[in-house]
């Protein structure tokens, strides 16, 4: 699948207040592993699939990532940045990148940027015949107690996303990698045009969509027995497991 029939946009606007004094004057995607930050390996990881053209959302010490894209050649880069991203959720960031997505039209890949992931991930999501794919991680043996979790329908049909979920209808863990087609994209938008109001404004993309399910008739999957090494850097023994299990 050719990547450049997408377009990727990476959600780089939070301040990560969770990991404490070290992302204080940082954004998150900073951190670096193997003298790597998160967002230029998730970078190089798309350049390697060839994309030309990437779009970022960026918030909070936007310069400092701005100045890191400036050192990543033949990529061009579509920077948006937003207000009020400390107390708007995610799911703002995703709405301000409709007045570009409009002029592009394609299906979109959405991507966190305080991840660490196998590219695997990736490529299974792209190869994936699926139009809708909500990226999964499925290790049972390490989701967190604040970790936002899947449930599906039969045939591996996305039903809803919260953070506690019946252990035996949940298939995993919401991994920060998503494949969103131009239809759906296009309803999402609309959607959330009217949906963050001054009180919704607050909530992840996550609780957005589930929002949407109910009133659409679009359909979300997932793909299961997806356990490679992935990592959501939201505290510092995140990071700190990564720059430890990482070759």
């Amino acid at each position: 699948m050719n990547i450049n029939n997408y377009t990727v946009v990476l959600l780089s606007a939070g301040t990560g207040t969770r990991m404490g004094r070290l992302t204080k004057n940082m954004p998150k995607s900073l951190l670096k592993v193997k003298n790597t930050t998160l967002l230029k390996r998730i970078i190089l990881i798309l350049k390697k699939k060839k994309l030309q053209n990437l779009s970022i959302i960026v918030g909070f010490k936007a310069n400092q990532i701005i100045k890191e894209l400036n050192n990543i050649k033949d990529i061009k880069f579509n920077i948006i940045k937003i207000k009020n991203y400390r107390t708007n959720g995610h799911a703002c960031s995703w709405h301000a990148f409709k007045d570009y997505w409009h002029k592009v039209q394609k299906p979109i890949i959405l991507i966190h940027t305080d991840i660490y992931f196998d590219q695997k991930y990736l490529e299974n999501i792209l190869a994936s015949k699926k139009n809708n794919i909500i990226g999964i991680h499925s290790n049972r043996k390490i989701y967190r107690t604040d970790s936002i979790m899947v449930e599906c329908k039969k045939n591996n049909r996305l039903q809803k996303l919260d953070y506690k979920i019946n252990n035996n209808s949940t298939i995993g863990e919401v991994l920060g990698i998503n494949k969103i087609s131009k239809n759906t994209s296009k309803k999402i938008f609309s959607f959330m045009d009217k949906f963050l109001i001054k009180d919704k404004k607050k909530l992840s993309w996550e609780f957005m969509l589930n929002f949407f399910l109910k009133t659409h008739k679009d359909k979300f999957f997932i793909l299961k027995n997806q356990k490679f090494l992935w990592k959501n850097i939201n505290y510092l023994k995140d990071y700190k497991y990564i720059v430890n299990n990482v070759k």
